[in-house]
């Protein structure tokens, strides 16, 4: 498994950090997990599991930083900075965080992409 730190955009170019995990062979296939309210893609060490998880079964998994990241945060957007986290992102928004990570997942030439979310990321997977 190789592990990669990436910077995504959202729809509306907020820079979404995440870490893209790959299985030793090629593959067209992708897990994108979604955190919950607060959370981040460095913290949960489950997510050290699924990585493995889903590399061993030829599926790279991909965890980012949406802007419901932390309580408050500072986010880049083009060269500037934007106050957000949890505590003031509006529900809808994830969609721009979700279609920006899609279009990423595509750009890279994966073709079966899966979503999953943990906690209130569940809730952003199904709009």
């Amino acid at each position: 498994m190789k592990q990669e730190l990436v910077r995504v955009n959202s729809i509306d170019e907020i820079e979404q950090p995440g870490i893209l995990y790959t299985p030793n062979e090629d593959t067209d296939k992708i897990v994108i997990h979604v955190h919950g309210l607060n959370g981040n893609f460095y913290e949960n060490r489950f997510l050290d599991i699924l990585a493995k998880s889903y590399t061993d079964k030829n599926y790279a998994f991909l965890t980012f930083n949406n802007r419901g990241r932390d309580f408050i945060t500072e986010l880049l957007k083009g060269n500037d900075f934007t106050i957000i986290g949890g505590s003031l992102e509006r529900f809808k928004d994830c969609i721009l965080d979700i279609d920006g990570v899609l279009n990423w997942a595509k750009e890279k030439g994966y073709k079966e992409i899966i979503l999953e979310g943990h906690s209130y990321g569940c809730n952003k997977v199904f709009v």
